[in-house]
């Protein structure tokens, strides 16, 4: 029978410098800045002139021999909620999504309503996969947020 698992068999690692990162980062054109919570973060530009900040999380999760990492990208950043309608159509989206998905928080201590699409990657990926995934972050949250809010704020 298969069982949840709890927190307990989660694993968070919170490597001070984790190598593979920095091995990533020296091989890019564009640059990280890591910021005060352990996050690295760029700003992409896309093909048709936006750009798009990205982010990397320096933290991994494992589970059992499985060890992943997370990026994601800010497609909606406000103190004012989204629409029922925009909401639902993330949901939509979802269903479609195969390497990442749309989440949405809001953060306590602002009222900052935000939704952003994350996707995780295994944290011994090639350092060529890993740039695939941040450009394929960056390309579905600009998408949607031109869709959904038709500025390019973030």
């Amino acid at each position: 029978m298969w069982a949840q698992p709890t927190d307990a068999k989660l694993a968070t690692a919170d490597r001070a410098a984790d190598e593979r990162l920095v091995h990533f980062f020296e091989g890019r054109s564009y640059k990280f800045q890591k910021l005060d919570n352990g996050q690295y973060r760029t700003q992409l530009e896309t093909n048709d002139g936006r750009s798009q900040m990205v982010f990397i999380n320096r933290r991994t999760v494992s589970y059992g021999s499985h060890e992943v990492r997370e990026i994601y990208s800010l497609a909606y950043s406000s103190t004012k909620a989204p629409s029922a309608e925009q909401l639902a159509r993330l949901m939509r989206e979802n269903a479609k999504q195969k390497f990442g998905s749309w989440e949405y928080d809001v953060d306590a201590a602002t009222g900052t309503h935000l939704i952003y699409f994350s996707a995780n990657v295994a944290a011994t990926a090639s350092d060529d996969a890993l740039n695939e995934m941040v450009e394929y972050v960056v390309w579905v949250a600009d998408a949607m947020e031109k869709e959904l809010f038709g500025a390019d704020q973030l």
